[in-house]
């Protein structure tokens, strides 16, 4: 996992050519204007534009993908987002793992940061991570892109 602040993202271009793909595009597109939904960007990299109110922690699962790198990236807003590595003890799997949409879902303890405007995470497949949390600033419309990198 890696959280970074978008005007640092060249440090992370050298991690892989499609990170490097996902970064750029998060930096050189209007992304407050840009509507909800998917975008494709290259054969292997779509981003999600999403716009939600975050829940509360309760409500919140710890997902995981097998096939996809997350690049998420707050346009708007912020969020509290767990995270945990998959080898920790303390995860167990809630459903099996759903082939078609790469997910599945945990139950246990993990580590949260506050992801504000213009901050981004990148979740590998070995991240479990737990979105959309709602922080104490009360009700607060987030606007996020989700780049989606096929591994």
């Amino acid at each position: 996992m890696i959280f970074d602040n978008i005007k640092n993202a060249s440090i992370y271009y050298n991690l892989s050519e499609k990170i490097k793909e996902g970064l750029l595009f998060l930096q050189n597109n209007d992304l407050k204007n840009m509507q909800e939904g998917k975008h494709t960007i290259s054969d292997d990299i779509y981003v999600n534009i999403e716009q939600y109110y975050p829940k509360p922690i309760e409500n919140c699962k710890l997902e995981s993908h097998k096939e996809y790198i997350d690049i998420q990236f707050i346009i708007e807003g912020e969020e509290m987002l767990g995270f945990v590595n998959l080898n920790e003890k303390s995860l167990s799997p809630i459903q099996a793992y759903d082939e078609k949409k790469d997910i599945i879902f945990y139950k246990g303890e993990c580590n949260y940061l506050k992801a504000k405007q213009n901050d981004f995470v990148i979740f590998y497949p070995n991240d479990a991570h737990k979105p959309q949390i709602a922080t104490n600033c009360g009700k607060m419309l987030v606007k996020k892109a989700v780049v989606k990198i096929r591994k």
